[in-house]
């Protein structure tokens, strides 16, 4: 699962978006894999245009519509 948190109190140059990718391992919460740090706008930019490479634009919308 990816997810992106929002923190408007840190400084804009520490980054104010963690973002973090988690692998479940099994049924319990605890047992996973968790990769996550903080990062600015742009990277996460960078992480759409590089995710467009792969996806076309309807499949994105799609994406973020299915919540």
């Amino acid at each position: 699962m990816f997810q992106i948190k929002y923190d408007q109190t840190r400084k804009k140059e520490e980054g104010q978006y963690f973002v973090e990718l988690t692998k479940n391992r099994g049924l319990e919460i605890v047992n996973c894999d968790r990769l996550g740090y903080w990062c600015d706008k742009p990277h996460l930019e960078h992480f759409i245009t590089e995710m467009l490479k792969h996806f076309n634009v309807l499949d994105m919308v799609n994406i973020l519509l299915k919540k």
